[in-house]
């Protein structure tokens, strides 16, 4: 299979995540992130950090600061207990996202309450502009929008459900039978992708040699431009796609 194309930044594979192991939480990091540094991996555009992460039951994040990030969290199993300063409290489930705009600042906890572990998805992005009102969003899968290639519209800059104060724009595929698009009407785009589950073909098409590649779960992949990719999937897949 040939993988060599000058659109594609770097792949990185599940196993080749960095990580944070202790008592009530491991956390896999896709970019550097606490004690885990790689200088060539220190997120990609403005995509800063992308963990995944598991917390025990009946434990979780304390109360702390967060400045100048958007911080978005996808919930694959379990809830999560949220607590802001600004006033805000709830429970995100399986199958919810979570915004908290970081702004000028502001303090937030997050718990699993539950007898059972959580795992989410703890995604930072870099907010087009310092400062600025902090504030708090939540959304459910099943109240996304589809777009024309049939993914869900997540977050984006002009969003109605969750408004990113960013330019980059948040998709997320789901897919229970084999599917395949053609990201050609997204533009010459950069883009990262990551594969949440299932198994997912990348080609590459144009003037050079046909370049196709798989993802499989937990994988990710860094892109410079998206205008002669497809993607196609056999049954049961999910992903989320970041245009950068």
């Amino acid at each position: 299979m040939n993988t060599k194309n000058q659109n594609i930044a770097k792949i990185i594979r599940a196993s080749d995540r960095g990580s944070t192991k202790i008592s009530w939480l491991n956390s896999l990091h896709t970019f550097s992130f606490a004690d885990y540094y790689d200088p060539d991996n220190k997120g990609f555009k403005n995509l800063r950090v992308l963990n995944d992460d598991f917390v025990a039951a009946e434990s979780g994040f304390d109360l702390h600061p967060h400045f100048n990030m958007e911080i978005l969290t996808y919930v694959l199993e379990g809830e999560l207990s949220h607590f802001d300063t600004l006033g805000n409290s709830g429970t995100i489930k399986a199958g919810e996202f979570q915004l908290i705009s970081g702004g000028e600042g502001l303090m937030h906890s997050e718990h699993n309450r539950t007898k059972s572990m959580t795992r989410f998805l703890q995604i930072w992005i870099k907010p087009n502009a310092r400062g600025g009102e902090p504030g708090y969003q939540q959304s459910s899968v099943a109240d996304l929008e589809v777009d024309s290639l049939g993914l869900l519209s997540v977050s984006s800059a002009m969003t109605p459900y969750l408004n990113l104060k960013s330019d980059v724009e948040v998709k997320l595929g789901k897919f229970d039978e084999a599917n395949n698009i053609d990201l050609a009407e997204y533009g010459k785009r950069a883009a990262y992708i990551h594969l949440i589950s299932g198994n997912l073909a990348l080609k590459f098409s144009g003037d050079s040699e046909e370049v196709s590649l798989l993802l499989n779960e937990a994988d990710g992949i860094a892109l410079y431009d998206i205008s002669e990719l497809s993607l196609s999937n056999s049954k049961g897949v999910e992903y989320l796609l970041f245009l950068l």
